[in-house]
């Protein structure tokens, strides 16, 4: 019973975060257009580039900063997805094991 909580808590876990890799991935290109087109409308003038990267220079280390939190939640969510799904792996295979036992002494009986 204690098993099944288990699975069933580890199944509905990687559901949300499978959701949450998909729905993150969008937004990453997203941004990553947003940046590549913001930045061919600016480098058409060499003074206006400048100008952007030196007045917008610490929203721009902010904008860095958070773009690399997202990069690093989006590999985290990753590999616990990942883990999970080798732990469901054992449980199945745990699972299947003990079914081919139990099937084997009702032979035997």
């Amino acid at each position: 019973m204690l098993k099944n909580k288990f699975y069933n808590a580890l199944k509905e876990s990687l559901h949300w975060r499978r959701e949450w890799s998909s729905d993150m991935e969008i937004y990453l290109k997203i941004k990553e257009l947003r940046e590549t087109a913001r930045g061919l409308t600016i480098r058409k003038s060499l003074l206006t580039f400048l100008y952007d990267r030196i007045v917008n220079l610490p929203l721009n280390t902010l904008n860095f900063i958070i773009k690399m939190k997202h990069h690093f939640h989006y590999q985290r969510i990753q590999n616990e997805i990942y883990l999970i799904d080798k732990e469901m792996e054992k449980y199945s295979e745990d699972q299947i094991t003990n079914g081919e036992v139990k099937n084997e002494e009702n032979k035997k009986k």
